[in-house]
């Protein structure tokens, strides 16, 4: 994600320490923030990062912090918070850092926007329209943002498709054609005892499940 070809220049990224926290530090407890404004935990967050760095020597010191966490993040009424960072704060040891809900991997979608893509660095959006970079959408709260751009050659414009993180021109007309993807058949389910290839998921005193799969193997 971060080493791919439509960054430029080019990046490299060190993560030199990491830590799993069990429990919030007392500065971070949940009372603190209201379990998710991101606002005041961002705000924790940064002055946590950098009493660590600048006052202990057991830590390598690091030009940026982030911090994945469970809450889901808030301002006001507004839920659809995914991330949040200083605004041109990179070069400032109080205020390089970024919290990102942790969930899934579209998390890294949303740090590498908050760290790049307009916060952090300063840089700002070039078009909501451009879903090759990412997808934004209205839930009536105003506009968000989706937690990743387009899928590669998926349609942007007219005769366009996006190709790494760009709105480029089609090949051929033909190649803009939708093919049903054909199904392949569902896997074969031995009946009676679970076949050694199934692993049993069962809820004491409910049904048990089998798993079959298949799979679109002729997209084009």
């Amino acid at each position: 994600m971060f080493r791919h070809s439509s960054l430029k220049p080019s990046i490299r990224l060190v993560v030199n320490h990491y830590e799993v926290m069990k429990v919030p530090p007392a500065s971070m407890s949940r009372n603190l923030h209201g379990g998710g404004d991101a606002i005041r935990l961002l705000d924790l967050f940064c002055a946590y990062q950098a009493k660590l760095t600048r006052n202990s020597t057991r830590y390598k010191h690091w030009d940026h912090a982030l911090l994945l966490t469970g809450y889901d993040l808030y301002r006001g009424n507004v839920r659809t918070v995914a991330g949040y960072a200083p605004v041109k704060g990179m070069c400032t040891e109080a205020r390089s850092c970024t919290i990102s809900e942790g969930l899934d991997f579209g998390a890294v979608f949303v740090i590498a926007h908050e760290m790049g893509h307009r916060l952090v660095l300063g840089l700002f959006l070039d078009a909501f329209q451009d879903v090759c970079k990412m997808v934004w959408c209205g839930n009536g709260e105003g506009l968000i943002r989706s937690a990743h751009p387009a899928l590669e050659y998926s349609y942007c414009g007219h005769r366009k498709w996006c190709k790494e993180g760009q709105c480029v021109a089609a090949a051929t007309i033909e190649d803009m054609v939708v093919r049903h993807g054909e199904w392949s058949s569902w896997n074969d389910i031995r009946r009676g005892d679970c076949a050694s290839e199934c692993v049993p998921c069962q809820i004491s005193g409910q049904i048990r499940l089998r798993r079959s799969t298949r799979l679109c193997d002729k997209p084009l």
